[in-house]
């Protein structure tokens, strides 16, 4: 099998089976949707115990977020204004394993 990044048919395999990778994972609507022969964007929400958000939405405004920049996550107690850098995030490779590892590891218990 190819990697994940390598073609659309194995990156959508990695995105659908989401949640049969990660039991807490409550809902899934994200949709890769092809626009291109080798180009597709990724839209929609992960759902996971506990309300924690990671996004990519940039903030330059914010020097604490550089590190990772533009990734990083909304923490409690107030998800729109306590944002952390997302270490291991990056455009490189699929992200989705990563975000999940680090929800279950350092926020679910």
């Amino acid at each position: 099998m190819s990697a994940p990044l390598d073609d659309i048919a194995s990156y959508s395999a990695l995105v659908y089976a989401l949640t049969e990778r990660h039991s807490f994972v409550t809902s899934s609507t994200l949709a890769l949707v092809p626009i291109g022969a080798t180009l597709a964007q990724l839209e929609g929400c992960i759902e996971c115990r506990g309300g924690i958000q990671y996004d990519s939405w940039e903030h330059p405004e914010i020097p604490a977020l550089a590190t990772t920049f533009p990734h990083h996550k909304h923490i409690q107690p107030s998800l729109r204004d306590n944002r952390v850098p997302a270490p291991g995030i990056s455009f490189e490779s699929p992200n989705l394993d990563v975000v999940l590892e680090d929800i279950r590891r350092d926020w679910l218990h």
